[in-house]
Formats: C-alpha cells, structure tokens, sequence
C-alpha cells in the first residue's frame, strides 16, 4: 500500500485526531486529560528560544567526517532552519542519519510549513546523494521542552522518516516539497506547530498527524470495566521444553535504532515483539509502521512511560487505554500485550490490565542495555545460560543494543534455539494465575517486578 493511501485509512481511523484541513483540534493546553501535564503547552516567546544540545557541536560523533561533510553541505545549502544535531552511523552493512533542526526558521523564529518542507527536501537530497549515500534518514523539527519534573528536553513537532530505495524510485516525480515528502513518509505535524505557522493553510489537503487525543478526556474510574480478581494473569517466560526463546524491545520507536533494529531482524529473518511507547508513537509515527508492517508484534509499555504504581488509577488507565487506541488505529491490529515500565506493577494495575483484555509480560533474562554497556557485553548477559521459552528483555535508545542484537541471534541459532515472539510461546506457557496478592508474590519471588 502506498503512503498516501495507507493516510487516507489510517485517518478514517483516527477520526477526530487527523484533519484534512489544515485546521488542527483543540490545542494541547485546551485538552482537559490524566496526560495534561505531560504535553506541551509553551507559548511563542519559548518555542523560539535557541535549543541547547550540551555541547558546542551538532555532530552526532558516530562518524564526525561524514557528519562533517553533512553540515558543510546543508550550510552550502543555505538552509533556513538552524540545524542542531547530524549523525551518521554506519553500522551492520547500513549508513544511518539522523538530523535535527530548529522548528523556528533561522534568525526569524517564524514558524512556516513551507520553508520546513523545503529545508526537509535539501536535507533529504544531501543525505541521500552521492556523496553520503545514506540508506536511511531519520528527520525532525524540535522546540525546547521543560516536563513537569523539571528536566529540560527537545519536543519534536514534526518529523519523517524514509529509505533510500524510496526516495529514489520518488526524487524525479516533480512533485512540490510537502507531496514529495508525503509520498516518502507519514509526516507528523504538531497542533503547536500547525498553531504558529503563518501559512499552516499549506498543510490544506494532506493528512495531519494531530498530537489532540480527545479520548483522553474520556478515562474515568466509571469507564474501566470490572474483573473477577481470581483470574488475574501474567507470564515471565514460556514452557520449559519449547525451542523458542522470546525477543522483546522496550521503548520505541526511537529515530535510527529504531531501522538499525529492524535491519538486523530481517537480516536474521528473526521476528519480535516491541513494546512502544504512545508518545513515540505520536512523534514518529513512520518508524511505528516499519516495526508493524515488518511483521513483529506489538505491546503496550504507556503513553508517558510512567510507572502505573505511581498513577491513580484513572491517569493508569488513560496511559494503557490511550496507547491501545493509537496501536490499533494505526496497525489496525488489537493490542493484548502489556510491558509495565520499570517492571513496576501493583495490585490496582494488575487488576486494571485484567480489565483493559491486556496481558502483563515480564521476563527470565534481563540484558540491563538501558544502562550504556558494549554490545558484546549485552550480548553475553542474554545468552549465559539461556534456555528455551526464556523473554530476553532489551530496549530501544542505545545504538549499543541494537548491535548486540545481532550477536544475541545469531548466538540463539548457534544453540539450536528460534528467536521468536511472546505470541509463539503463549500456547503451552506456564502463567502465573490467581488473584492479586498471589500473581505478586509470585512476580516479586520471581525478581520482575523491578527492571534494575
């Protein structure tokens, strides 16, 4: 199915999310939701304060030459958009970029679609030309960010993502900027951005991802249905005679790791399950259908990546049920897979999950790849004394884990075992089962109820 058309479902799905228009819904700040305080809510004058990287240089320093050449290449360009950070990574027979600009145009701080998508062309066509031949270009505009807890952070309001072969196959088309970029990527506009653009009117007749969720107004204690507390489950790893051991990845989808691991599975025809986060599905949605139209199975892990025991229940229940919504709207697959976060799990989320039809999963081999350790090291830790029916749990984020990853493969297949999903062990696996005090208790004398 081509991009455009994959649009067209997705926002009959999506209903009240996308618009066709140009007009977003209400703005973040006018969404009264559990989840309020964790969008973004700034006014102009901060949107257009200078982003901050930490360091006085935007490369990446996975390769400072290509990078380097990057740079130089759209300074040449005369981009209008400040760049913040180039990285390019080559790594398992692929070279990656990602790129991050100001959403501001440069020296003016207006915010046009335009002059966004035009920036987004030149880009494209450095990363992807002869010189650099990249195969794969993660793209976003970002504004500065202050969450709730203090920690200042970059929020992209826009962002693409697309490959090589591509952008090929679409470069001679003719088409203007923004319907060149569509027929690459799912383009994610933010209703913030949309708001402050003068010409958001440019955007008329193309689909919007719209970060307005108006279910989130909609969670309340009334709207969870019960569930008997004795059939409470949930499963640490498969039966103990089966040849399958469970691939998981937590938090994603996250620009570059995100096709560094994909790469990797379909190299190793090896299939997963990913346990995304809703917010990443809403700031990269394109990276979120690579994962689901690659074949690998998908799970909940939050909105907000929050631990639910931190939550009443209401805020927990809009963090699952939200992120189902966005699941299945866009893969049009049911979600019945849960990953609590932090492993943090109590007796009113355990219940709520029972309730929501979804099925907590923990794991028998922690690779601790959250921490920054060396890819041979993650590797190690999976495979010591691994056995069949285990749940490797690993993360998204660290380019670290993606490369182990591999290893950890082909190390499975050395040992006569079949990488594979938690779907391919559920049939014959032994589920802790009971009510809630029983399944803890189990859970805790298991050591999954925290990922340290």
């Amino acid at each position: 199915m081509r991009i455009a058309e994959s649009l067209v479902v997705v926002a009959a799905l999506l209903g009240g999310s996308w618009t066709a228009t140009g007009r977003t819904g209400a703005a973040p700040q006018d969404v009264p939701s559990h989840l309020r305080p964790h969008m973004l809510h700034h006014a102009p004058p901060a949107l257009l304060e200078p982003l901050e990287n930490g360091s006085p240089s935007v490369l990446k320093g996975w390769n400072p030459t290509a990078e380097r050449d990057l740079v130089n290449q759209l300074s040449q360009a005369g981009l209008e958009h400040r760049v913040v950070k180039a990285g390019i990574m080559d790594a398992v027979g692929l070279r990656l970029a990602v790129v991050k600009v100001q959403a501001g145009v440069w020296h003016t701080g207006e915010f046009s679609v335009a002059r966004l998508h035009s920036d987004s062309q030149q880009v494209l066509a450095a990363c992807f030309g002869d010189n650099l031949r990249c195969d794969h270009v993660d793209l976003w505009a970002a504004v500065p960010y202050e969450g709730p807890d203090g920690i200042k952070w970059h929020w992209p309001v826009f962002s693409m993502s697309c490959w090589r072969d591509n952008y090929t196959a679409m470069a001679r088309s003719g088409l203007p900027p923004g319907q060149l970029l569509q027929s690459l990527s799912m383009l994610r506009y933010d209703p913030l951005f949309l708001k402050y653009a003068a010409d958001n009117g440019v955007v008329r007749g193309e689909a919007v991802f719209d970060l307005a969720v108006p279910e989130l107004n909609g969670w309340s204690l009334d709207s969870v249905p019960a569930r008997p507390d004795e059939h409470l489950q949930a499963i640490t790893r498969g039966a103990a005679n089966s040849r399958v051991v469970a691939i998981t990845i937590d938090d994603g989808p996250h620009p570059a790791s995100t096709s560094l691991m994909l790469q990797v599975l379909a190299e190793q025809k090896a299939r997963a399950t990913f346990f995304v986060v809703g917010e990443k599905i809403i700031h990269y949605p394109q990276l979120f259908l690579d994962i689901v139209g690659a074949g690998h199975e998908i799970g909940n892990h939050c909105f907000t990546n929050r631990r639910l025991p931190d939550l009443p229940l209401n805020a927990a229940a809009a963090e699952l049920g939200e992120t189902s919504r966005l699941v299945e709207a866009l893969s049009r697959q049911r979600c019945r897979l849960m990953r609590p976060p932090g492993g943090g799990l109590d007796e009113k989320s355990l219940r709520l999950c029972a309730s929501l039809g979804l099925l907590p999963v923990f794991w028998s081999r922690n690779t601790g790849d959250w921490r920054p350790r060396p890819p041979a090291e993650i590797a190690r830790v999976a495979l010591t004394g691994v056995k069949g029916g285990d749940i490797i749990l690993m993360h998204q984020g660290n380019i670290e884990s993606a490369l182990a990853l591999r290893e950890i493969l082909a190390g499975l297949r050395q040992m006569g075992l079949q990488p594979g999903r938690v779907s391919d062990l559920l049939p014959d696996a032994p589920l802790l089962a009971g009510n809630a005090p029983e399944v803890l208790a189990d859970l805790r004398s298991l050591g999954c109820l925290r990922d340290e």
